[in-house]
């Protein structure tokens, strides 16, 4: 898998000495590869569906996060908070992160974008995923790194990229060429995915 989100995953998490806690499994297959690139790293998923003793998965809410304070050095969120109620869900879920993360700890977020081409043409992630509680709120953007700011972030940083496997697993090879192809000749506001990088500071 060599999709640019893992990839900048993977470099933060290889920069990490600490806990790391993946937020969401079921319906991705994202998980699984970063335990695969990082078998020495202590990476714990937390997941609504069920566990996995296997992959080191604990059933939970992140809304109401089974931790302690300050147990991990960084957070992944990825394709979480657009399937959570906003804004109370969202806000419950960064203020479960601030509190469960180190100081100076880091939260990745991963989620579509809305100004996205596929967006505006098809309307692709509008309602999307209806098995795992369909999209509640797309942001743009600058509106999530804002709304993460808001919510106690900050030294924010963000880009988007192009739509990936581990995104949403499971169509035909043929989609992820055409829709990688058309958006590495996309300019940056109208990318598939938002990548955004936080700290608790």
């Amino acid at each position: 898998m060599d999709s640019e989100r893992i990839k900048i995953i993977d470099r933060k998490i290889k920069k990490t000495s600490g806990k790391i806690l993946n937020i969401g499994t079921t319906g991705s297959i994202m998980h699984s590869v970063l335990l695969k690139q990082n078998p020495a790293k202590k990476i714990t998923g937390l997941d609504i569906v069920a566990a996995n003793q296997k992959e080191n998965t604990v059933k939970g809410d992140i809304t109401k996060a089974p931790f302690p304070d300050s147990e991990f050095e960084l957070i992944i969120a990825g394709e979480i908070i657009e399937h959570l109620k906003f804004p109370n869900k969202t806000e419950k879920m960064l203020k479960e992160c601030l509190r469960i993360l180190k100081k100076r700890g880091s939260l990745i977020i991963t989620t579509p974008n809305k100004k996205a081409w596929s967006n505006i043409l098809f309307h692709k992630f509008d309602h999307a995923n209806p098995e795992y509680g369909g999209h509640e709120k797309i942001f743009l953007p600058r509106e999530l790194e804002e709304f993460v700011r808001k919510n106690g972030f900050g030294e924010i940083q963000k880009k988007t990229t192009y739509y990936t496997e581990e995104s949403s697993p499971g169509q035909r090879k043929a989609v992820y060429f055409v829709r990688k192809l058309a958006d590495k000749i996309m300019p940056g506001a109208l990318k598939e995915q938002i990548i955004l990088l936080a700290k608790k500071v």
